[in-house]
């Protein structure tokens, strides 16, 4: 049992994908009338074009014993978060400006607004996600279950237990965006005076998957495989803790990229499901650096080139090397994520 434990911990270590870095080298190439980073494609827009769903990256999931007993809480966090998300792209630069000040968010106002475009960021209920969820799962060889989704209820005569205090974590970078509004916020049962405790805190992306197994995070921001993963443990013995997702709030932040003139990007080609399959051909036979190959950006990639029939080497990397490499103008192309690619081309052109 302990050597199956340790197994699929280290499975689900690897299966976390990479959502921020945003440093960027000392070196700087000559040429600052170019973008180091070229973006071809955004991966959910070619995701979409060939399996006609949307690309959930990452959404809240809550431990299901918070669930149980404190379901009026649970709608309002979700509600309080939809609002959030909205309030993001309504009024992107007075939220970019409280995310800056936000404890352990390493992102700062100006690439915010600059990249906010280009994150997707949007609420849409676990409800209302299912069939987008269960074809990327598939898609990317990951199992969702029917009970992986939450049903989340304002009418719920349950708020929660007297006295009780709740976490609430997000891994740093793009996944803190859609709870910036509401980060810090308190909670009142309707009717009373009594506020339930919240903590929030900013946390690494490697440190997910700990904060879940070890059910340290009651409300937790996590990649959807991740939280896929440690329900499917908990339903196979292999797991204590067991969390359900809540809502999806990250549609889709990496892109294909490169500083090569070899490939065109995807409005180049003809709209639609072959247009995008013959934008992924011009691949064919090359290697292509990714953040998270063992995550939703380098499985779906991966997925991808497949469907197009183009024989295409992935080779996993670190988003900062990745990074270096374009800061440096080396030959790069790669699937990398905003708001790298934002912060990338601002610092290369100071």
């Amino acid at each position: 049992m302990k050597k199956t434990l340790i197994a699929l911990v280290l499975a689900l270590v690897l299966a976390v994908s990479v959502f921020a870095i945003t440093a960027c080298g000392k070196e700087q190439p000559s040429d600052t009338d170019k973008n180091a980073v070229t973006v071809l494609a955004s991966v959910s827009d070619v995701y979409k074009d060939v399996t006609g769903k949307d690309f959930p990256m990452a959404g809240l999931f809550v431990k299901a014993d918070v669930l149980e007993e404190a379901p009026g809480l649970v709608a309002d966090v979700d509600a309080s978060i939809k609002a959030s998300a909205e309030a993001f792209n309504d009024s992107t630069s007075a939220v970019a400006a409280k995310a800056e000040k936000i404890e352990g968010f390493s992102l700062k106002a100006k690439v915010i607004e600059s990249a906010a475009s280009k994150m997707n960021v949007g609420y849409k209920s676990a409800v209302d996600s299912k069939s987008d969820v269960e074809t990327l799962l598939g898609n990317i060889s990951a199992a969702a279950p029917d009970d992986l989704f939450a049903t989340v209820t304002d009418s719920a005569s349950t708020y929660a237990p007297s006295d009780a205090s709740y976490t609430l974590r997000a891994p740093d970078g793009a996944p803190v965006l859609a709870l910036a509004d509401m980060w810090g916020n308190s909670f009142t049962e309707e009717g009373t005076t009594d506020t339930v405790k919240m903590s929030y805190s900013v946390i690494a992306e490697s440190n997910v998957l700990q904060n879940m197994t070890s059910g340290e995070a009651d409300f937790i921001v996590a990649p959807i495989n991740v939280g896929a993963n440690v329900h499917n443990g908990f339903e196979g013995g292999k797991m204590q803790y067991d969390y359900k997702l809540v809502n999806v709030t990250s549609w889709g932040v990496v892109y294909f990229t490169t500083n090569s003139d070899k490939y065109s990007p995807r409005d180049e080609f003809a709209e639609g499901r072959e247009g995008a399959l013959e934008f992924l051909k011009q691949f064919d036979g090359d290697t292509v650096s990714t953040i998270g190959l063992a995550a939703i950006p380098g499985k779906t990639a991966e997925y991808l080139f497949k469907q197009a029939g183009a024989n295409v080497t992935l080779s996993g990397s670190d988003a900062t090397v990745i990074q270096q490499s374009y800061v440096k103008g080396d030959a790069m192309t790669a699937v990398f994520a905003e708001p790298a690619i934002t912060a990338t081309n601002i610092a290369t052109k100071k």
